[in-house]
């Protein structure tokens, strides 16, 4: 982030720059605090079991995750105060209302400590894999 807002490399904005990360561990989600960029969580599901599938280095548990996402988000200026939240949408696995719901809760401590969280909701790309597939469009709406 650095070398892309200095002005003797590229120059950019910090409000042009979003570091995405799937969250490996809570010591490296500390780290972002020193940042000035936005910040986005590739969670992907709410559910240990269904984003370990979806996420194989996933080695901690959610809620940890989310602990330290919602700490170093809360504590940064009003202006930074948010976070993007990633979630490739599989059919069958991580598209349902269900899940929509549980993600909502999941969320909620961002919520309460003031952080606006921000959910993007990406159909997958299909690649013809047999494992995952894009979900229905029309139930892929009603999530919205």
């Amino acid at each position: 982030v650095d070398i892309l807002t200095d002005t003797k490399a590229y120059g950019l904005s910090h409000n042009k720059v979003t570091v995405s990360t799937v969250g490996i561990r809570p010591s490296a989600i500390s780290k972002l605090q020193e940042t000035n960029a936005a910040i986005a969580w590739s969670l992907h599901a709410a559910q240990d079991s269904v984003r370990k599938e979806l996420v194989p280095t996933t080695m901690y548990p959610m809620q940890d995750l989310r602990d330290a996402f919602v700490k170093v988000v809360s504590a940064r200026s009003a202006s930074k105060k948010g976070i993007f939240i990633e979630i490739a949408l599989i059919h069958d696995i991580n598209d349902s209302e269900d899940q929509a719901i549980e993600l909502a809760n999941f969320l909620n401590p961002f919520k309460t400590n003031g952080v606006q969280a921000k959910v993007n909701l990406i159909p997958y790309n299909d690649t013809g894999s047999v494992f995952f597939c894009m979900g229905v469009i029309s139930e892929l709406r009603s999530l919205t």
